[in-house]
């Protein structure tokens, strides 16, 4: 079921419905014959629909890219000097991390409640 899920996109459905709903208002009798080419067109349309998705966030990254490289460029000083803040921020990070993963203290033995004795009968 997951890989139906994955397979059909709802704007491609939206639109397979809509064209199916205007066939049955124009001519009811051939939406009989029409609906299993629509179900067979449902997921190579969703491919479509998600490859040209993908096409424009890998056009908008490029873009990303591009204005990044027209920045001049940096000197080795500042680029050490760019690493030596991202490694500080880094370790405060991980410091920050392990203080919220920090577990309660383990009380020593001595300080248990003591048990009750158990008597022999």
């Amino acid at each position: 079921m997951n890989m139906l899920k994955m397979c059909l996109n709802w704007r491609v459905l939206a639109g397979l419905a809509a064209v199916g709903i205007g066939v049955y208002l124009i001519a009811p009798g051939a939406i009989l014959g029409l609906l299993p080419v629509l179900l067979l067109l449902a997921c190579p349309l969703s491919m479509v629909v998600m490859m040209v998705g993908m096409r424009g966030m890998g056009a908008q990254q490029g873009q990303d890219s591009t204005q990044t490289r027209a920045a001049a460029p940096l000197s080795r000083e500042q680029q050490l000097a760019q690493l030596r803040a991202q490694l500080i921020g880094l370790g405060n990070q991980q410091t920050a991390g392990k203080r919220q993963l920090a577990l309660p203290p383990v009380r020593p033995a001595s300080e248990h409640a003591p048990r009750a004795a158990r008597s022999c009968s």
